[in-house]
């Protein structure tokens, strides 16, 4: 049986579905209600009879889990747009639509009621269904299973129980080296694929792990003109500190001083060369949130294609 889809309604691609439409506002007896899909040749109309209409739908040979675009029509009212898919199913289908002024409701309840006289439950292997089953009047179904560690599903309805971690002595926390950030590694008989599971433990102890993050600028200046100052980042979004400032020519000379902007401090100055050099020492390298980080050329000769890379953690 086709599940009730909120965004869309669902017509069968085996099988005839009945559409029950229910109008918040009954326009009285007698009116057409009009429900039309064209790319679908869908254009059927039924007269209200108690605020309701009901369309039968033969099976839809076309695109399965295609969409189609639609309306239903009250009377002389604007058109409500609707959206249909085609499903597969394995048996005859109603569904419902609410329709109010020109606004659609998907999975609408279904008129008319009956009493179901028997539910059963099957489960694939690795699973028990205890009671009574099926249930003829009134009852509850409880599932258990013999399957460990994380369950899962291999599409075919094969379910297996996967390894799992029994010790914390199975779990190393290491700093990784350089900026690599922190590792955890899993050493486990299992081997490779096994999946971690939480082990009650009342403390565990972490040595303090460094989450610095390292990034860096790089700026290409074609053309250097000598007292002019060049901006690498107008407004620094967090705190940073500067670690590394890199600079060199693709020909000719100049002297390149990297500044704070916001309090005009100098960081860093370099005698720029087509060698490259980074520069001797940094001072004031602690950039806060919303300063502006620039470049100051002061001395130049020739220069041509100035690359300047800032290094930083933060």
């Amino acid at each position: 049986m086709m599940a009730c889809n909120p965004t869309r309604l669902e017509l069968s691609n085996t099988d005839a579905t009945t559409v029950d439409v229910t109008l918040t506002t009954d326009p009285g007896d007698g009116t057409a209600v009009v429900l039309e899909v064209p790319d679908l040749s869908i254009n059927e109309s039924q007269n209200t009879s108690g605020g309701a209409v009901s369309y039968t739908l033969a099976a839809r040979t076309e695109g399965t889990n295609s969409l189609w675009d639609g309306t239903i029509q009250v009377g002389a009212n604007a058109p409500a747009d609707i959206v249909v898919q085609i499903v597969e199913t394995a048996a005859t289908q109603t569904v419902g639509l609410t329709v109010t002024d020109a606004d659609v409701s998907y999975c609408a309840p279904l008129a008319g009621s009956g009493t179901v006289t028997s539910v059963g439950l099957l489960m694939p292997g690795g699973f028990t269904v205890a009671g009574t089953n099926p249930i003829t009047s009134s009852g509850t179904f409880e599932v258990t299973s013999t399957l460990d560690g994380i369950i899962q599903c291999d599409g075919a309805g094969t379910f297996s129980g996967d390894a799992e971690l029994n010790d914390l002595a199975d779990v190393n926390v290491a700093q990784g080296a350089g900026n690599d950030g922190d590792l955890i590694t899993y050493d486990h008989a299992a081997g490779a694929g096994a999946k971690f599971k939480g082990v009650a433990r009342s403390s565990i102890a972490l040595t303090e792990l460094d989450n610095d993050l390292s990034d860096s600028y790089l700026m290409l200046i074609e053309a250097p003109t000598v007292g002019k100052t060049y901006t690498i980042d107008g407004r620094v979004a967090t705190a940073r500190t500067v670690t590394n400032y890199y600079a060199k020519t693709s020909s000719g000379t100049c002297t390149a001083v990297l500044k704070n902007l916001t309090d005009t401090t100098t960081i860093g100055s370099i005698t720029v060369t087509s060698t490259g050099a980074s520069a001797g020492s940094l001072t004031n390298t602690a950039v806060d949130e919303n300063d502006r980080l620039g470049l100051e050329i002061t001395i130049g000769s020739s220069t041509a294609d100035l690359e300047i890379v800032v290094e930083y953690t933060g």
